[in-house]
């Protein structure tokens, strides 16, 4: 009988999810029959592509099949290590030999003689702020966010883009924005620390709030995840009403002495109450409300509301001087 037996894996070509554990792998007959009373030996070695033994994969790799008339489909299988590192797509191969085939009329089918099994890597790669929520004194000057890995580990290097948006603290006004920063993360460095200098002001304000988000600027990661990808940071006001005051002595055309008491409080948020005091009476020389003008500290505040206010204080005492009670420059 000049038929010939052909053998070798069914299918060629095996894909795995890593964390399925495992990987069934099939011999057969693929054509013809093996003669009655015989049996054929085929060995099997395990060969590393981009997956390694012990590693990625793992069990009795290298071993002898029996092949025989009434056994002509084996299976086996391989152990598929499942770690939370994350990997690209990786594989390894099998390569099978006949033993004693000689003395029967048995092949290997050249197109099956060798099977290849690809692992899908299936970790998720999670990265974001840790914690979303922060709350920062205006007077500490600065918060520090803090973006991490969170879950999963990374083989590759990831760039994330960090930016802030006004809300009701302004950019530059009342905290000093970053655009598009970026955050290299990889297996040695897997999380950043980020400084934003919060302004500081001697104006009473109420708690405002700006936020931080994340956006992915480049990586080779499939199941990246950016959660959370947004942080609320809020600013609570730390200073009190400030008041400055000033007191003068002038005389008028009689030779009498007149003392001038100039007053300036912080009423609220970007508002001055101005007061004059002179012979006795109170006169209200400005409230300004204005666009809140930011200072480095309280004192820099205070001399440039009291060069407003000396001007107007000249104009209040001028009408005091014609012995009106209370005058209103608004």
């Amino acid at each position: 009988d000049n038929e010939v037996t052909t053998i070798g894996f069914d299918p060629v070509q095996y894909t795995v999810n890593e964390q399925s554990g495992s990987v069934i792998v099939s011999v057969s007959v693929l054509d013809g029959e093996l003669p009655s009373g015989t049996s054929v030996e085929i060995s099997m070695a395990v060969r590393s592509g981009t997956a390694f033994t012990n590693k990625d994969f793992s069990g009795d790799l290298n071993k002898t099949l029996v092949l025989k008339e009434s056994v002509t489909h084996l299976t086996f299988s391989i152990a598929i290590a499942d770690d939370s590192l994350f990997e690209f797509d990786e594989h390894f191969f099998i390569d099978l030999l006949l033993i004693d085939a000689q003395w029967y009329n048995i092949t290997l089918d050249p197109n099956s003689a060798i099977a290849q099994i690809t692992i899908i890597d299936d970790d998720a790669v999670v990265i974001g702020f840790e914690p979303n929520l922060y709350t920062v004194s205006e007077g500490d000057g600065q918060v520090i966010l803090t973006v991490s890995l969170l879950s999963g580990s990374l083989g590759t290097e990831v760039e994330i883009l960090l930016s802030t948006h006004g809300e009701s603290a302004e950019s530059s006004v009342d905290f000093y924005g970053i655009t598009d920063r970026v955050l290299l993360l990889n297996s040695s460095s897997t999380s950043h620390n980020v400084s934003v200098s919060i302004a500081i002001d001697a104006i009473k304000e109420t708690t405002e709030q700006f936020s931080a988000a994340l956006t992915v600027r480049s990586t080779e990661v499939p199941l990246l995840v950016l959660l959370p990808n947004t942080a609320l940071i809020r600013i609570t006001d730390d200073s009190g009403p400030t008041e400055s005051v000033s007191l003068t002595t002038t005389t008028d055309a009689s030779g009498a002495d007149h003392l001038k008491i100039i007053v300036i409080t912080a009423i609220s948020a970007g508002a001055f109450l101005i007061l004059a005091v002179g012979i006795g009476s109170l006169v209200l020389i400005n409230v300004i409300t204005r666009k809140k003008q930011k200072a480095s500290n309280i004192s820099a505040v205070n001399v440039a509301a009291a060069e407003h206010i000396e001007m107007k204080a000249s104009e209040a005492y001028g009408a005091l001087d014609k012995e009106d009670d209370t005058h209103n420059y608004l």
